[in-house]
């Protein structure tokens, strides 16, 4: 793919593309294929989302306000990951001479390659980190479900202290109690 891809690059700078344009198509290439891919996980999660709750018996119910600010909070960052993951090679590919593009040699990425492989690496640490969380978040919750509360919510009295008068007779009203 990528020898395909420099022989096209090759023939739109024959045509008279200018770095510039190449660059932006590129970046455009690539962030249209981030947003397509944000819509089809929203449409998988949306569609998935009775399965999951059949299958793990939890109400995964968010409102729609709910669901909007998220998706709104997770587009501009999809966004901003895109532009920063195409920038690099983008650019590098933009550089490319006439005879090589045409030629259409595999570009060696020997500069950036340790940034490259660093990306990577915290991409899957992250990924560990937060799949790690997950789980820990999942069984602490499971295990203060199970544990009893210390008390019976039956007999729970609950007093609203909202008057000025209230709260100043509140330790009167504490050791009445008592």
């Amino acid at each position: 793919r990528s020898e395909n891809r420099t022989k096209e690059i090759g023939i739109r700078q024959t045509l008279g593309i200018s770095k510039d344009q190449l660059l932006v198509q590129l970046i455009t290439e690539n962030i249209t294929a981030g947003i397509l891919a944000l819509v089809i996980s929203v449409l998988l999660v949306e569609t998935s989302q009775p399965l999951i709750v059949e299958l793990f018996n939890e109400s995964l119910e968010l409102t729609s306000n709910e669901k909007i600010k998220l998706w709104m909070a997770i587009f501009p960052g999809v966004l901003l990951l895109m532009i920063l993951t195409t920038i690099y090679p983008a650019r590098i590919v933009a550089k490319l001479s006439l005879s090589t593009a045409i030629k259409g040699a595999v570009v060696k990425l020997s500069r950036g390659m340790g940034l490259w492989q660093s990306l990577v690496a915290f991409q899957i640490f992250v990924t560990v980190l937060l799949l790690s969380f997950s789980t820990l978040i999942d069984r602490q919750l499971l295990f203060i479900s199970a544990k009893p509360k210390g008390y019976q919510s039956e007999n729970l009295l609950n007093i609203y202290l909202l008057s000025d008068e209230a709260q100043k007779n509140y330790e009167r009203l504490k050791t009445k109690l008592l």
